[in-house]
């Protein structure tokens, strides 16, 4: 959505170490995230087939087998990174701040009392 674009902005303009999510693509501080579209379409099949009721397994077995390359070029689709996906909050439009605190080239994680919603 459009809200969770912003968010990312906020974020990437911020000295909070991020990660982007699937479907987007950091740039250098202060500049926005991009959008892939090659990925968004992955993302949206993965919501699509698991709200229809598929396995993850065999999701990851599809996209396997139709050769679909991971954000990380990995060797193939694995249980973890698409149960990733299909409970990542943001993909329901909610993005959480603060849930690591970067102490040097360290991500320290932060108690959930810490995190902020939006």
């Amino acid at each position: 959505t459009d809200g969770n674009i912003h968010l990312l902005q906020f974020i990437v303009n911020s000295n909070s170490p991020v990660i982007a999510p699937n479907g987007y693509q950091t740039q250098a501080k202060g500049k926005p995230a991009l959008q892939v579209p090659e990925e968004i379409a992955i993302v949206l099949k993965i919501k699509d087939w698991f709200l229809e009721g598929v396995a993850i397994e065999t999701i990851c077995n599809r996209l396997n087998a139709d050769g679909v390359k991971t954000k990380r070029n990995a060797k193939g689709w694995s249980h973890p990174v698409v149960k990733r996906i299909v409970l990542n909050p943001y993909y329901a439009g909610v993005t959480i701040f603060g849930r690591f605190k970067k102490e040097g080239n360290k991500r320290i994680p932060q108690p959930p009392s810490s995190w902020t919603r939006g």
